[in-house]
């Protein structure tokens, strides 16, 4: 990835982490097949977490990233624990305490998904009206962005 293009990616991510400190946040990015979600910025996510992930196939049950870049549509897991979603990566979300993720896809003016920008907490919990507004906000810049 390019490194102004990095740059950003984080500096998009920080903004969100500071506004709601107890978050962690991430961008994927669709890989040039548009199958394959790569890290684009996640510091605050762990490095064995970030490695798992990074290059998954995208489809209608992986994860929340994944299937929002599959499905072109939000997806709000309030408990990754028990969601069928989550089911083959429970080991990895447990053992990075992550207990909630709601993920944006990043779409294109062209109405192409070029990525997922998500929110996870340690926590289980639901996004309230303003988390929603405020992930399609980061996710509509990055789309800027990229």
């Amino acid at each position: 990835m390019e490194n102004s293009l990095q740059k950003v990616l984080d500096k998009i991510v920080d903004l969100a982490e500071k506004r709601n400190p107890e978050t962690i946040c991430s961008i994927l990015l669709l890989d040039e097949n548009k199958k394959h979600l790569i890290t684009g910025s996640a510091p605050s996510l762990p490095k064995f977490y970030n490695d798992a992930i990074n290059g998954v196939e995208i489809g209608e049950k992986v994860g929340s990233c994944g299937s929002a870049a599959y499905t072109k549509k939000r997806v709000i897991v309030e408990d990754i624990d028990t969601h069928e979603n989550w089911q083959d990566y429970l080991e990895l979300s447990q053992k990075a305490n992550l207990h909630s993720c709601w993920s944006q896809p990043i779409i294109s003016s062209q109405n192409e998904v070029l990525g997922t920008f998500a929110i996870y907490n340690n926590v289980i919990k639901a996004p309230n009206t303003f988390m929603l507004n405020l992930i399609e906000t980061y996710a509509n810049i990055a789309a800027k962005a990229i």
